[in-house]
């Protein structure tokens, strides 16, 4: 308890099962490098020392650079990344044994828009899901073939936000992914997350919140 694991880090964050199916590995991403530090979670406590990876593209500069959501795939054998203020998405390898993140894809972001913010992978892992912040762009990607240029090739735009900002993305019980509509009282859906295209139907005002107000974030689980 209390006790300090990474003092300079970006908000990135998230947990994988382990190989073993009992315990976790906690990832989270340096700030200005490009690593990735995975602590292994089990009954008895976090291992202090994480397993360092060095692989991908350097988080650094202006602040917006730290913001952004890590996602794992629900296999547990992917990560995605959003940085926001570049504007782009890693999609990486990840080694439920040992905890080791490797060969990235660079997704590159769409012109004029403002940063990539929400991620997350269909149920069936086939598919990737971005979120541009503004306009409200919402994006999805095949990445079975596991090569750059097929990848980015593949971009299919689901749905826009309409005036609203695009926030996190996350998949539910109910098998949809949800949208955070920032400064609304809406959740956008996809319908259908592991139909690739059009028959993945996006609904913008999905779900109200009942008077509130949704911001950018959505829970990590």
């Amino acid at each position: 308890k209390n006790i300090p694991l990474l003092l300079t880090c970006t908000e990135r964050l998230t947990a994988v099962r382990h190989a073993n199916g009992i315990d976790y590995w906690i990832v989270i991403h340096g700030w200005n490098n490009n690593k990735f530090y995975a602590y292994h979670f089990s009954a008895t406590g976090v291992d202090e020392i994480p397993v360092v990876s060095g692989t991908g593209t350097i988080h650094s500069g202006v602040v917006g650079n730290a913001i952004g959501y890590l996602r794992a795939s629900h296999n547990g054998l992917q990560l995605a990344v959003a940085v926001y203020d570049n504007n782009y998405i890693e999609l990486f390898d990840f080694d439920k044994s040992t905890g080791v993140v490797s060969n990235p894809i660079y997704i590159d972001g769409f012109e004029p828009n403002d940063g990539f913010y929400g991620v997350e992978f269909s149920p069936n892992d086939a598919l990737l899901y971005g979120a541009e912040y503004e306009p409200a762009w919402l994006m999805q990607w095949d990445i079975t073939s596991g090569n750059a240029a097929t990848i980015n090739a593949s971009a299919y735009l689901v749905g826009t936000g309409g005036t609203s900002k695009a926030g996190a993305l996350a998949l539910a019980s109910d098998g949809k992914i949800y949208m955070a509509k920032q400064n609304t009282e809406w959740l956008g859906a996809i319908q259908n997350p592991n139909e690739y295209g059009a028959g993945c139907i996006y609904i913008d005002e999905a779900v109200n919140v009942w008077g509130g107000e949704c911001l950018a974030g959505l829970p990590n689980f």
